[in-house]
């Protein structure tokens, strides 16, 4: 998964990321974050693609 560390908390903060969190600590399953990014729904797309899909949704 590619992204930077700061928008991974801030996903985490909306509870759009499955973790478990224990304290103040979070913790991350591995296979849990690989399967949830390879689901088509979780799929955020590069700024090319969300500008395109911002423009079609505009225009229908």
């Amino acid at each position: 998964m590619k992204c930077t560390k700061g928008t991974l908390y801030q996903r985490t903060s909306k509870g759009i990321v499955p973790l478990y969190k224990r304290g103040r600590k979070l913790y991350f399953s591995k296979t849990e974050l690989e399967s949830w990014a390879l689901d088509p729904k979780h799929r955020f797309g590069t700024l090319e693609e969300l500008e395109q899909r911002g423009l079609k949704y505009c225009t229908n």
